[in-house]
């Protein structure tokens, strides 16, 4: 009996030991872990920070953290791709990915880059724009879609041998919208009669629409046309054909635009530039060279 005593109160003891032991590692664990909230917050590495990819945690809300810190520069948007801009930024032409909730960036705009640590650029913030020239969403019709921001003119070529001149009232109301001046530039006229279509530009020139009748081929009237965009920020816009590429390349000899032939049968272009690009000229004047429009609806 009395070793049966003896027993339990060695079992008692060995438990009431145990139960100290792990009640001194809990209260170790909870002051460990206070200490480790009290320990000051460790610098986010940038560069392992601009690796991780836009979609993980430590991307979603700590590089934008890091980004504020760094230094944004503005730069003009020259071109749009599918995920990233061509941008001039400090007279340098690059490359820039796009924020995510960047979606209606066009070219002309102005945009706030960020530099990262290993040379990656990209677009953070768009600025306000001056002026926007926008039209019908072909997608979603009804909704208007931005074609090109900060424009100053916007050029409405016209092809002397297959001329459509609603296109040109159209565009015009499209600009004025917008804040934009308008003009009209007969392209080719080395393709028809000499003064052919005096009448016509006559009658804009008349309705307050400055008028050029020019020729990428022998130059005829391209003096006359540099001297009236000079400084300025400028758009061509028209169908598919009018040679908007040709003539960019008679103002800016410098930068070679690809252009191609017309359809023998119905003299119809071939869409040769697929998307918007905004050059800039040594005086300063810069020249947005855009795709044919098969058809330029108006919104409100």
């Amino acid at each position: 009996m009395r070793e049966r005593f003896y027993r339990m109160m060695d079992k008692r003891a060995r438990r009431e030991e145990n139960e100290r032991e792990h009640a001194e590692d809990r209260k170790a664990r909870k002051l460990r872990k206070k200490q480790e909230r009290q320990k000051p917050r460790e610098r986010v590495d940038e560069t392992r920070l601009e690796a991780e990819p836009e979609g993980s945690t430590i991307a979603s809300g700590r590089r934008d953290a890091v980004v504020a810190k760094r230094a944004l520069r503005e730069a003009t948007v020259l071109g749009v791709d599918r995920t990233r801009v061509e941008i001039d930024l400090e007279g340098e032409r690059c490359f820039a990915r796009r924020h995510p909730r960047l979606v209606s960036i066009v070219a002309g705009d102005v945009v706030q880059i960020s530099t990262a640590v290993d040379g990656a650029h990209r677009a953070e913030e768009l600025l306000p724009r001056r002026t926007l020239l926008s039209r019908e969403d072909p997608a979603r019709p009804g909704r208007p879609k931005p074609v090109a921001a900060n424009l100053d003119l916007g050029v409405v070529t016209i092809p002397a041998d297959r001329p459509r001149w609603g296109l040109v009232e159209r565009i015009r109301a499209a600009l004025r919208s917008g804040g934009i001046d308008a003009a009209v530039v007969l392209t080719k006229i080395d393709m028809v009669a000499d003064g052919a279509f005096d009448e016509q530009l006559q009658a804009f020139e008349a309705d307050g629409l400055p008028s050029f009748a020019v020729s990428a081929v022998d130059g005829r009237g391209i003096a006359a046309l540099r001297a009236a965009i000079a400084g300025r920020s400028c758009a061509f816009l028209g169908h598919s054909g009018a040679g908007k590429s040709s003539l960019a390349n008679a103002l800016d000899p410098d930068t070679e635009r690809r252009t191609g032939a017309v359809r023998r049968g119905d003299s119809k272009g071939r869409h040769t530039t697929s998307r918007s690009l905004l050059t800039v000229l040594a005086d300063g004047t810069r020249i947005l060279d855009t795709p044919g429009i098969r058809a330029f609806g108006l919104v409100e």
